[in-house]
């Protein structure tokens, strides 16, 4: 009997042993799960981030191409001002010149 008892006692110590075991498991694995949960959060957040970077990134080689094509569409702007302002000047120097011939036209008529 002492023997049997004895046994007993150390049944139940090991049974509570385990029921503590098993409690400090089972926190463990809730903590883990909502890590888990915390974790695929993260990785949802940081796709939609990375999706952003991405249309960011987009976003900006298209403001470099406007910016490129700006700046060459001003070039050509700035070199038809040029031509156009040597235009004007021949235009007028050719002007001046008929008006010279039609005044020696004149003087002569």
């Amino acid at each position: 009997k002492l023997r049997s008892n004895n046994d007993y006692e150390k049944l139940t110590e090991e049974k509570e042993q385990l029921g503590y075991e098993f409690e400090m498991l089972m926190e463990v694995k809730n903590n883990l799960e909502l890590e888990n949960e915390r974790l695929h959060e993260e990785v949802g957040y940081h796709k939609e981030k990375g999706s952003q970077n991405e249309d960011q990134t987009k976003l900006q080689q298209q403001n470099n191409q406007l910016r490129q094509d700006n700046e060459l569409h001003l070039r050509k702007i700035a070199a038809l001002e040029h031509k156009l302002t040597a235009e004007r000047s021949l235009r007028e120097s050719v002007e001046e010149e008929l008006k010279v011939l039609e005044d020696q036209n004149r003087l002569r008529a």
